[in-house]
């Protein structure tokens, strides 16, 4: 059994320290296996099924890469006569 600390769960899942955090709070997150002064640990494989069934969409509301959608473009009048030597 390959084991996982907190950090290593989140290189698994490939997700920040706050939303490991928030994960492992959620229904359905695989239960610590061990808790030791160090922190919770848990089973590196069954944190490796869970990645495999998250849903992992767009991050915003943005194309399938989960770019934003670009605001109104404004022109810019060019500077004149700032600045200048």
């Amino acid at each position: 059994m390959r084991v996982a600390a907190a950090a290593e769960g989140q290189t698994i899942l490939g997700v920040s320290h706050a939303r490991f955090t928030q994960l492992a709070r959620t229904p359905g997150f695989p239960a610590p296996i061990a808790h030791l002064t160090c922190g919770k640990i848990w089973d590196a494989d069954a944190l490796a099924a869970y990645a495999k069934t998250r849903k992992q969409g767009p991050r915003h509301a943005g194309d399938a890469a989960g770019r934003r959608p670009a605001g109104k473009r404004v022109p810019v009048p060019p500077v004149t006569g700032v600045g200048t030597l």
